[in-house]
Order: structure tokens, then sequence, then C-alpha cells
């Protein structure tokens, strides 16, 4: 799905939305609509109502990816540390 707006004949008008609905966050973050409203509901993501119409900040959906990130080397770097480990017990 993509999230640049367009005009009336279709062409790109290069902006980016600043809140998207729950489907289009859903979409840009590869979850499924429970997993959306637990990062709702913990304060991860930031939503608010506009009616009875949910809308979901973009700059929160992107703040989530940056924090998933940049928290992603440290991870793999306690998984190798581990593997290294085990290499080195069974050896």
């Amino acid at each position: 799905m993509n999230t640049i707006q367009r005009d009336v004949t279709g062409k790109s008008l290069g902006v980016e939305p600043l809140v998207v609905r729950p489907n289009q966050a859903m979409h840009m973050l590869d979850c499924d609509r429970a997993y959306l409203y637990e990062l709702i509901n913990s304060g991860e993501i930031e939503s608010y109502l506009d009616g009875a119409a949910r809308k979901i900040t973009v700059t929160s959906i992107h703040a989530r990816i940056e924090r998933k990130v940049r928290e992603a080397p440290a991870k793999s770097q306690t998984g190798r540390k581990l593997r290294e480990a085990r290499q080195q017990t069974a050896a």
C-alpha cells in the first residue's frame, strides 16, 4: 500500500500523510490488528479518535521502526556470544 498522497489525476504529490488509518498502519508495520492495538494501548504507537475514525501518527510508526532497528544489533550480538559460548563448551 502506497502512503504517498495523489491529486485527483493520480499524480503523486510527494507528500507523506501525517496520520493513517489502522489498516494502513497494519500494512506499514506488517502486523495484525490485535498486535497494532497492543502497540497503541502500550503507548508505543500514538493514535487518537477523529470522530469515530481511529488515526495513527506516521511519526510514531517511523519512531517504532527506528527503535526496533537500533535494538536489533544488540540482540544479534547477544545471540552471537551465546553461540560462541556453546561452541567453546562443546569443544
